[in-house]
């Protein structure tokens, strides 16, 4: 089974292959497509054949890190083949997954609806005491309407 040189995965028999018409090398269809030619540093169809040109702006506090030619003799990096390590725990894992099931982060799709009961009883009886001191302000008091207001003054 061989490897896809732009996106590094394997290429099934089931999927759909392109060569390179220069040197031969296999691509997934999309992939040669996509990047709109070979994607080997040293491919005479390579995407990026001519030198990159970068602007580097003149101030003294810009430092340029790499050269061109350090770039360019970079060494080639390939996908590891071993399975990913679980972000939190360590544990290895199958390629494409971050998480073991023990670390996955909860989804809102994944709440225990009997776990929520406790915030539920305590916001009804924030409700209640919210709706009984609302209707006790705003009802008037009885001894005020027993009686009505009377401006005489007892002499």
């Amino acid at each position: 089974m061989e490897e896809c040189p732009y996106c590094l995965n394997p290429i099934l028999e089931t999927e759909e292959v392109t060569t390179c018409r220069v040197c031969g090398t296999a691509y997934h269809a999309e992939c040669l497509e996509e990047n709109d030619g070979c994607a080997l540093k040293d491919c005479e169809k390579r995407v990026r054949a001519e030198p990159i040109e970068i602007a580097v702006d003149a101030q003294p506090r810009t430092m340029l890190l790499l050269s061109r030619e350090a770039v360019e003799k970079a060494p080639e990096v390939r996908a590891r083949k071993q399975p990913n390590p679980c972000f939190k725990c360590g544990i290895e894992l199958p390629l494409g997954e971050i998480y073991c099931p023990d670390c996955a982060p909860i989804s809102e799709d994944s709440i225990n609806p009997r776990s929520l009961w406790p915030m539920l009883v305590i916001v009804a009886i924030i409700a209640l005491l919210v709706a009984w001191m609302a209707i006790s302000l705003l009802t008037p008091d009885e001894d005020t309407m027993a009686r009505p207001a009377s401006r005489e003054v007892d002499r």
